[in-house]
């Protein structure tokens, strides 16, 4: 329960940041609307890295036409391409999108200065849950263990108790089967997000 708690904490952290960044951000002149700089920040920093658009294709795993679509302003990427492109070039997801990198210089490396802290943070959150997930897991194939140890050691038991490890067996299968799903719940998010 705790690292749920940790977890939310740590998302309505984020979005706080999130709302604030969007406060200070670059506004346009007419009629005050925001301006979104992906399409130019993604060609900036792709030409200051000396890269073509078929290069960071293949870094993000996408193909050629998709970087083109998001330079031209005529597509935008799912979250976690958003993230396999800020960790590229160095720079919060954000920033990426709400602030014109084009008037930064960038660095000798060729990244902006900015520094992709969210998406390091999104990996320890998801390795802290990992590692939650396998500590459970070794608790509950424990209690297991001891349970089918026990059933087998004992005879003549009365009907109450056979109800009772009838319901323990139920109730095993049931939070066997929700470990498994947070466990491919966590892989599925890895695998997505190249975390």
């Amino acid at each position: 329960m705790r690292s749920g708690k940790i977890f939310y904490d740590r998302v309505v952290k984020l979005s706080v940041e999130t709302v604030k960044y969007k406060d200070q951000m670059e506004t346009n002149g007419r009629n005050g609307k925001e301006q979104h700089f992906l399409a130019s920040n993604l060609r900036h920093l792709r030409k200051s890295m000396n890269m073509s658009q078929e290069d960071l294709a293949a870094r993000v795993g996408l193909n050629r036409g998709n970087i083109a679509s998001y330079e031209k302003g005529t597509a935008e990427p799912k979250v976690c391409n958003l993230f396999r492109l800020s960790e590229v070039f160095g720079v919060d997801p954000r920033q990426l999108v709400w602030t014109d990198l084009t008037k930064h210089q960038p660095s000798a490396n060729g990244h902006s200065p900015e520094v992709h802290r969210f998406t390091k943070e999104m990996r320890q959150t998801i390795a802290q849950f990992e590692a939650k997930a396998n500590e459970l897991q070794a608790v509950l194939t424990g209690l297991h263990t001891y349970y089918q140890y026990k059933k087998k050691t004992m005879d003549d038991l009365p009907d109450e108790t056979r109800l009772m490890l009838s319901e323990f067996e139920k109730l095993y299968e049931v939070t066997q089967e929700l470990m498994d799903s947070h466990a491919a719940l966590i892989e599925l998010i890895k695998r997505k997000c190249s975390c």
